[in-house]
């Protein structure tokens, strides 16, 4: 059955004890996290809305969303040393494999720099700030992903999308859906693959991080070429060239 994903997210957090800012309505959720004034002794702060009236992504392109059906949300860590660069890379990975492991047998990817695949199809993006206060760093985490619409865009999908395409093709597959309870196990992994890349955003991308970021890039359907390999400084090496993360 079908439900509110801004409300649903809010239960979750409260029941799981995490700060909330939640809104109906808001400019965009980043902006929120940046201008909030948030206890320094809290790890941790998430803001949700149902709807935004600014969504932003990369290189300011807008986020467009239909109220209800998404999640759009910017979830905000507290760090004592500054991140590192590649850590947006593993931002990236967190939320592949939270997804990938919430419904395994959908064909999920990365598109670098910010962009959650779902078969050929934009599924979701990130926006990462950093807000430097002082001694410590106020990392956002911006997430918006199309859960149960999409908007009107021939590169854009939803996620019941891909839950009923994989049923029609898989004959054994029947009566897949997105349920409330599938929603609180996504959003228990979402915050501790979160949690861990953050926790480890001052130190360097490890070999098998840097292997599950690439095997994530790979797996996108109508990729011009692959990557061969992901360096510590972010890095992306194919036959042909060498590209920052950033730069995609």
């Amino acid at each position: 059955m079908k439900f509110n994903v801004g409300e649903a997210t809010r239960s979750w957090a409260e029941k799981s004890k995490i700060p909330i800012y939640f809104s109906q309505q808001s400019t965009s959720t980043n902006a929120l996290a940046k201008e909030a004034d948030l206890d320094e002794n809290s790890p941790i702060a998430l803001f949700v809305t149902e709807h935004q009236t600014q969504g932003r992504g990369r290189n300011d392109n807008q986020w467009q969303d239909l109220s209800g059906d998404a999640l759009l949300s910017s979830w905000v860590f507290q760090m004592y040393k500054d991140p590192q660069p590649i850590l947006s890379c593993m931002v990236g990975l967190a939320v592949y494999n939270a997804f990938s492991l919430t419904w395994p047998y959908l064909n999920w990817s990365l598109k670098a720099p910010n962009d959650l695949f779902l078969g050929q199809h934009k599924v979701g993006g990130l926006l990462i700030e950093n807000l430097n206060q002082g001694a410590h760093n106020r990392f956002i985490i911006g997430l918006g992903v199309n859960i149960f619409a999409h908007p009107p865009l021939a590169t854009a999908t939803d996620l019941t999308t891909g839950l009923a395409s994989y049923s029609a093709a898989n004959a054994s597959a029947t009566n897949l859906s997105v349920g409330s309870q599938e929603w609180q196990d996504l959003l228990d992994r979402l915050l501790l693959e979160l949690s861990l890349a953050v926790s480890n955003g001052s130190q360097s991308l490890s070999n098998h991080q840097s292997f599950s970021i690439l095997t994530a890039l790979n797996q996108r359907p109508g990729l011009d070429e692959k990557y061969l390999a992901l360096d510590a400084k972010g890095n992306l090496l194919t036959s042909k060239r060498s590209i920052h993360w950033s730069e995609l």
